[in-house]
């Protein structure tokens, strides 16, 4: 793809990372809190977008795609 765009949140218990990472092409940000789990991924790119929502009891699972060319 030309430009991506990958964001993951990432919340759990006893850990907390955040690594931005800037290309020319593509930024992944990854934050990485806790406390059960909750995943958040942020996918920006040009053409395509899903989004999928999933709530459980102990995990939260968020997915948004936006693509450039699929």
């Amino acid at each position: 793809m030309t430009t991506t765009r990958l964001q993951h949140d990432y919340s759990m218990t006893t850990t907390r990372l955040q690594h931005d990472y800037n290309t020319t092409t593509t930024r992944l940000q990854h934050d990485y809190s806790t406390t059960t789990t909750r995943l958040q991924h942020d996918y920006n790119t040009t053409t395509t977008r899903l989004q999928h929502d999933y709530n459980t009891t102990t995990t939260r699972l968020q997915h948004d795609y936006n693509t450039t060319t699929t």
